[in-house]
């Protein structure tokens, strides 16, 4: 729609609304109506007197006056086309139309959001994955969804896209994947939790208990042979269920401290006492 109006009919959409479909303006369709006979008549007429001026029984002023009349009947019937055309309300694209935005009466203007229309037989869904990650993942990987309103349910899809940049303060790069929803049990604005199915790798991780964060750095206390504790800095990267990846200021093997980081001086002597759940863990390497 592209001229300024008050909405005189509000169709009632199906759900499914397809490209091209238009709303209803009968007063702007019963004058394209009109123009267009008044067009063929006026052709048909001027034909009428050209066979007529041929032979000499009509004036060539007669003739030309209903020439300029076709003319004239054609240009009205192109405004009143191009009239209906500004009238009518066209779905851009296929897809499923929600609730309408406006009410009988209301005055639109070019631009007013009339109705939501939403193509949902795929799924666009865009996300984030740390820079640590990247080369773990490429362009066609397998991703897997799962949604709270269907907890049994896998949805499949495939990284279709990734951002050329990293963002500077969450340090990580926007990915956009595409999934099939030809049922559509998928809805816009969905949250969904997603696996990447990505290239295997090898990380160092601890539990995360074992963080002591002080400002924007992180650090752990670590157990050294003689069974000293050393506050060192680490680097971190993914999170899991109860364990954080460290990407460096630890090595696999070495020891740090679970509970009672908060009695714990550079240098202090540290001793284990066996107990369930203890208070020491080893820092582990894994392939994920």
């Amino acid at each position: 729609m592209r001229t300024r109006g008050a909405i005189r009919n509000c169709p009632r959409f199906d759900c499914r609304a397809f490209a091209g479909a238009a709303s209803s303006f009968e007063e702007e369709r019963a004058e394209l109506r009109t123009a267009s006979a008044a067009a063929a008549e006026a052709i048909a007429q001027y034909e009428r007197l050209e066979a007529l001026a041929e032979k000499g029984l009509v004036s060539h002023y007669e003739r030309d006056r209903q020439r300029r009349a076709v003319e004239a009947a054609q240009a009205q019937l192109e405004l009143s086309r191009v009239l209906l055309e500004q009238r009518t309300i066209r779905a851009p694209f296929t897809g499923v139309v929600g609730f309408r935005k406006v009410s009988l009466g209301t005055l639109v203007q070019p631009g007013t959001a009339i109705v939501s229309l939403d193509a949902i037989d795929q799924m666009r869904v865009q996300f984030s994955v740390a820079e640590t990650l990247i080369s773990n993942i490429g362009i066609g990987d397998v991703v897997h969804a799962h949604s709270a309103a269907y907890r049994d349910r896998t949805y499949e899809g495939r990284i279709e896209t990734r951002g050329t940049r990293v963002d500077e303060i969450t340090r990580s790069v926007p990915v956009q994947a595409i999934f099939s929803n030809a049922d559509g049990s998928l809805l816009p604005g969905m949250m969904l939790t997603l696996r990447i199915l990505g290239r295997p790798r090898m990380l160092t991780h601890v539990p995360e208990a074992a963080l002591a964060p002080e400002n924007a750095r992180q650090f752990v206390w670590r157990i050294d042979e003689s069974g000293t504790a050393q506050r060192v800095p680490v680097e971190i990267g993914v999170r899991g269920s109860g364990w954080v990846e460290i990407v460096s200021g630890l090595l696999p093997g070495e020891r740090v401290v679970l509970e009672g980081a908060g009695n714990l001086r550079p240098g202090i002597s540290v001793r284990e006492v066996p107990r369930p759940g203890s208070a020491v863990a080893a820092v582990h390497r894994e392939e994920t």
